[in-house]
Formats: C-alpha cells, sequence, structure tokens
C-alpha cells in the first residue's frame, strides 16, 4: 500500500515515517515567521497587475503574428490532438528560441479553442517562475500556435523527473528537488496576488531549464498528452483527481487552499522522481479516500520535515492549510538547513 492515514492508524508503508497530527508543521513560529517577515516582504507587496487585459479576443489581438515569424524544428511531445515543439521565433531583427504548442488535424474546433482558452489564463503575467505565451497565430482557427519563450535545454517536469527515475540521466539531490519546489511555490504565490487559481498546478505544468530554474505554466493539452493523469467521473470531464482538494473534487470548489492541496501533492511527485500519486485507487474511489483522512505515503529517503510540509498542504480544513508564501517560507527554510547539514 502506497498511503497513509492522519490518524492513530497506520497503513502498512515499506517506508519510515512519523506519525504527523493536526497541525503537521512542527514549529510554524520559529522555523517559518522570521523568514516569511524578513525574506518574502516583496510577495506581500506585489500589487495586482493594473488594468490587465482580461477578454480573450483581445489577448489574442496583442499577442498575434504572422505564421511566418515562428519556425516549428523539433517535435518533443505528441499526443491524440496536441503536439509540442522546439522552434524559432523571429522578433524583430531577432531569433529567439521557443516552444510552440499546437494542435494535429486529428483536433476538433473545441479542443483547438481550449488549447487558446488555457493558453491566455496567464496572459501578461511576469514573473520569473511563471511562464507565459508571448505571441500567437490563428490564422488557422482550426490550427493555432501559442508561442513560449523557452530555452532549448528546458523540458517538462513531469518527463525530467521520470527521466531521472529511470536511470536515464542523474537525479536532484534532495536539496535541488528542495528547490524546485520553493520555486514552484513562489510562482503560485505571484497568481495568488493576481487573483488567479491555477486549477491544475502539477509537474506535468512545469517546465525546468538544466540549470533546474522552473516555470509554471498553463495546462493547454495537458489533458491530451498525460491523459493518465485525468479522469472522467460521470460529469464528462477530465480532471486531475488525484491532485484535487476533498472540496474541489466533491463540491467543485476551486480556491487559492485548493491550489495548495495540489502543491502538496506536486512536492509529492518531486519526491518521488515523477511517479503517480495514489496509484493503487481507482479515480472514483479518491474523494472520499481523502474525506476518510488518508493521504499519499511518505515517499522513501524522503526527509519526515518534508513530508510533514505535504501533510500541511493535505489538511482536510481549507483554511488550516499554509498560504503558498507561507510553504515557500517553509521550503526556503528547510533547504537552508539541508545546505548546512550537507
Amino acid at each position: 500500500m502506497m498511503y497513509l492515514s492522519t490518524g492513530s492508524r497506520r497503513s502498512p508503508s515499506p517506508y519510515a515515517t512519523t506519525h504527523i497530527g493536526e497541525h503537521v508543521y512542527a514549529k510554524p513560529e520559529s522555523r517559518v515567521s522570521y523568514y516569511a517577515a524578513s525574506n518574502l516582504t516583496h510577495i506581500s507587496q506585489q500589487t495586482i497587475t493594473k488594468d490587465r487585459i482580461t477578454d480573450p479576443a483581445e489577448q489574442l489581438r496583442l499577442l498575434t503574428t504572422p505564421r511566418s515569424n515562428i519556425r516549428l524544428e523539433i517535435l518533443v511531445h505528441e499526443g491524440t490532438f496536441g503536439r509540442i515543439y522546439k522552434g524559432v521565433f523571429k522578433k524583430g531583427d531577432t531569433y529567439e528560441e521557443v516552444v510552440v504548442k499546437t494542435v494535429t488535424d486529428a483536433a476538433s474546433a473545441m479542443q483547438a479553442a481550449l488549447l487558446v482558452a488555457e493558453g491566455l489564463r496567464l496572459f501578461s503575467l511576469v514573473h520569473t517562475n511563471v511562464l507565459t505565451p508571448m505571441a500567437a497565430c490563428a490564422e488557422e482557427a482550426r490550427k493555432p500556435l501559442l508561442v513560449y519563450c523557452c530555452p532549448s535545454h528546458s523540458s517538462n517536469l513531469k518527463r525530467f523527473l521520470t527521466s531521472c527515475r529511470l536511470g536515464h540521466q542523474a537525479a536532484p539531490a534532495t536539496r535541488e528537488l528542495v528547490d524546485l519546489g520553493a520555486q514552484v511555490a513562489c510562482g503560485l504565490a505571484y497568481l495568488h496576488v493576481q487573483r488567479l487559481v491555477h486549477a491544475d498546478i502539477a509537474a506535468r505544468n512545469c517546465v525546468v531549464d538544466e540549470k533546474l530554474r522552473l516555470k509554471v505554466t498553463d495546462n493547454g493539452l495537458s489533458r491530451d498528452l498525460f491523459p493518465d493523469d485525468y479522469h472522467c467521473l460521470g460529469d464528462n470531464e477530465n480532471r486531475p483527481v488525484k491532485w484535487m482538494a476533498p472540496e474541489t473534487l466533491l463540491q467543485n470548489q476551486y480556491t487559492t487552499a485548493s491550489d495548495v492541496w495540489s502543491l502538496g501533492i506536486t512536492l509529492w511527485e518531486l519526491a518521488t522522481l515523477g511517479a503517480s500519486p495514489l496509484a493503487e485507487l481507482d479515480a472514483a474511489d479518491v474523494g472520499a479516500f481523502l474525506s476518510g483522512g488518508y493521504r499519499p505515503s511518505q515517499p522513501h529517503n524522503c526527509p519526515d520535515e518534508l513530508y510533514g510540509l505535504m501533510s500541511w498542504c493535505w489538511t482536510l480544513a481549507p483554511p488550516a492549510r499554509p498560504t503558498a508564501p507561507q510553504l515557500l517560507a517553509a521550503l526556503h527554510d528547510f533547504r537552508q538547513a539541508l545546505s548546512t547539514y550537507i
């Protein structure tokens, strides 16, 4: 079994875990507050982007570029109706390495429109840990292209972690994995300041470069490119069930707190190098499982303190979960502690 009860009972997990009570982060004041107050002030001082354009048609108009400015070079990921390419974008007299999302001939008009709608949700946002489209082309309405500034050595975080787990490349050290988690938290904190709920925080919706610099991105094409991560529970909508908070699953409530729950699952993905959470469970059973107090178990070789932070994100009551800035502070503090001991 790969899951653990938060109550007094324990699952027969093969991992050495410590019991985590209702308040799962043992030292919130001494380990979080000082750093949060001194080094995270810039997050609380960030303001909503003024006059941000939210009309999709106007967003698309402002991003529109001629098709001749976009060159598709290497197909890096393909699903049933979606494709991601490495390419080059001509911007004035310069050429930039980019990633381009588009659809295949098999895509319906609705699927093409969904790619654009999901890609434009992060329109005009500027943050070092958030990736947004820099250009778009919809000359062919059924085959739109969304262009993202992305160095050639960047890759999808989930695919990178899986490659490490399979031994195809060296795995990051624990300290580096914690830093990746902190970067996700930092990007999410910025989105929340902008009053945006991401609603699909996961490793599959992040990109990372060769220097382990991470950006949170939109979920355009994720349902198609990572079909095993999405399930339909009878409402004719594919949703990332095993990343979702109980209140989202059962009451369709999407909030900053439900994003933080998903961030906890993303930390679990980092600790397991891209394993699938709750893999033993049928998607239809996840809601009852979580409401009953059960959670993903502590990954092998995952420090107790890191698992404690995950479990804090999985507190049943949304107000009792950390905010993204609080979690960022705790992750930074833990990363600093790891650097001290290593």
